[in-house]
């Protein structure tokens, strides 16, 4: 058995002999001499401050002390619960100790500056186990007050663009601080003559610590340009958080003059159908051929009647080489019969057809009046975000009118992009051709199509196509326009 007293103010047992409390410093009144076993394995864990407030992007550290209380020689493990490893440790993280011996240990508490760790308050725990005894154990708490801190970034793409009526504008906001913010965002004119407007299609933002927003911005101009050179309108974009000062973005917009209009298509002449025949003079179809049938009859008879003929001359030879002539009379007449049958005949099929050609003109289909599909303009821009070359084409139908859907295309070998539009004056189709990095700072020469596969019957097929080299640069970080 061992004697120990507990500490009145503390709690902390002490041997025999000792006068004051080695972790209060109180007097120890051995009147309440209490004799109990000590156990084998028993730790005692203290901390020097339990709140630690710090900014972001700092250290700060807390001294632990850990104390072996029990009768046997101890090691101690340190874990904190509530924290990260990547931002709180306890240093060293083990440590051995005899029986009574102490030992100061450290917690590190360095918070990094971004949205990883939200600005505010974070309750620590470090728990401190008995290697003998993994039921014994001992923890304090500290509490640790991040203060908040503010890094808004903006962009946006692409910083220049082209266009007659209107330019559109991607503007990117990103809260990288710890905490939520509120942006406000509105566009002006940078020179402030009123040659432009800019319009969002979101004026506030509410943003959480590391998240992000994209906003469209339109750019009008506020008059067009009918003839002349394109000319550069500047303009910027300002975000603002609350409580803080204005970021601010420069874009330009090339307003250039707007395009000839397109001549309107001819209408095509169309081919007059030949009058139609009087009705008296097309008879039903049951009388062109009910001729037909009897004529083989009316034949059959004539040629029996000239072999009955002919047979009745060769009995009777003698007496009709005595007739003058009566039985050659007989026998021309039988000719001729059968050669005025074969007439009518013949004349009979003339006419019949006659009469189907006749209906055959009557009844055939005029040929139909076809569209006629040719590109008329092609702008292109490399977007690196994308990873593509995008293309706008436009094209005109200058036939006859056609409702369905014609494709649009651009191939450059394996290269290739297409989309279908609708084409019943002019259309306009945009699409994207996947670009790998390593075709950056080459020149790829790329066929633009309509209908490439000629699905559509056109009136003239040779000018449905045309080629175009572009030339793409071999560094780039936002779009960059490369034709139009």
């Amino acid at each position: 058995m061992v004697t120990t007293i507990r500490c009145p103010t503390c709690g902390t047992l002490s041997n025999q002999g000792v006068n004051f409390c080695p972790k209060c410093d109180t007097f120890l009144p051995w009147t309440d001499v209490v004799a109990r076993p000590r156990p084998t394995a028993a730790i005692e864990l203290s901390v020097a401050a339990t709140k630690v407030a710090m900014n972001a992007g700092e250290e700060a550290t807390v001294d632990l002390t850990i104390r072996n209380t029990g009768r046997n020689v101890d090691r101690v493990d340190f874990d904190i619960e509530g924290g990260s490893n990547e931002w709180t440790v306890v240093e060293p993280g083990t440590v051995n100790l005899l029986p009574d011996e102490t030992a100061v240990v450290r917690l590190i508490v360095r918070p990094p500056r971004n949205s990883m760790v939200p600005a505010g308050t974070h309750l620590l725990v470090i728990h401190a186990r008995s290697t003998i005894d993994p039921s014994v154990d001992a923890d304090q708490r500290v509490t640790v007050e991040i203060a908040p801190f503010d890094d808004l970034r903006i962009r946006m793409t692409p910083p220049t663009s082209r266009g007659t009526t209107q330019a559109i504008h991607r503007v990117v906001v990103e809260n990288a601080g710890n905490h939520p913010v509120s942006v406000s965002l509105f566009g002006r004119d940078r020179d402030g003559a009123g040659d432009l407007s800019v319009t969002l299609d979101q004026q506030v933002l509410q943003l959480e610590g590391g998240a992000g927003a994209a906003v469209t911005a339109t750019v009008r101009p506020a008059r067009p340009i009918k003839d002349g050179a394109a000319r550069p309108l500047p303009f910027q974009v300002v975000a603002q958080a609350a409580g803080h000062a204005e970021t601010v973005l420069d874009g330009v917009m090339i307003h250039e003059p707007e395009p000839a209009p397109e001549p309107a298509p001819q209408p095509q002449p169309k081919v007059q159908a030949p009058p139609e025949p009087p009705a008296r003079l097309i008879p039903p179809v049951a009388e062109l051929r009910r001729p037909r049938r009897w004529w083989p009859i009316v034949l059959a008879l004539l040629l029996a009647l000239g072999a009955a003929g002919a047979a009745a001359a060769a009995k009777f030879a003698p007496d009709l080489l005595d007739n003058d002539g009566g039985g050659g009379q007989q026998g021309q007449q039988g000719q001729e019969q059968q050669q005025g049958g074969d007439e009518q005949q013949q004349g009979g099929d003339e006419q019949q057809g006659g009469e189907e050609q006749g209906g055959e003109e009557q009844g055939g289909e005029q040929p139909a009046e076809l569209p006629d599909f040719t590109l008329t303009a092609l702008q292109c821009a490399l977007v690196p975000e994308a990873g593509e070359l995008r293309f706008v084409v436009q094209a005109a139908n200058q036939g006859a009118p056609f409702g369905d859907a014609v494709t649009v295309s651009a191939t450059a070998g394996d290269l290739q992009g297409a989309t279908d539009i609708t084409i019943d004056q002019v259309g306009t189709g945009e699409f994207g051709v996947p670009i790998d990095a390593e075709l950056l700072g080459t020149a790829i020469e790329f066929t633009i199509a309509v209908d490439p596969g000629d699905a559509v019957e056109e009136a003239d097929e040779g000018n449905n196509a045309g080629t175009v080299t572009i030339n793409l640069p071999a560094e780039v970080d936002q779009p960059v326009n490369l034709c139009g």
